[in-house]
């Protein structure tokens, strides 16, 4: 199923600990890069640039999406989660 927008689903598989990609359309992966200027990008992988909400230990949660093989995906991370990826 690809998600017109990720929310509630994302915010569902964080909060469950899921870190499964959620498949998006193209026009939700570009609104999402083009809103607020990315906060890390790596070719198709970025991170938007606003959290969507924020941890007990303050570290931000934000929503990481990609392109591979003309497929969106998105997923909500952490900005050390975003760093470990392999780009």
């Amino acid at each position: 199923m690809i998600l017109e927008w990720p929310t509630p689903t994302v915010t569902e598989d964080f909060y469950k600990n899921d870190c499964q990609w959620r498949e998006i359309t193209e026009e939700t992966y570009d609104w999402f890069l083009e809103c607020v200027p990315p906060l890390r990008q790596n070719g198709s992988y970025f991170l938007n640039g606003e959290p969507y909400t924020h941890l007990r230990n303050g570290e931000g949660v934000y929503l990481g999406c990609k392109e591979e093989s003309g497929r969106y995906y998105c997923r909500l991370m952490t900005v050390k989660q975003y760093d470990e990826r392999k780009f």
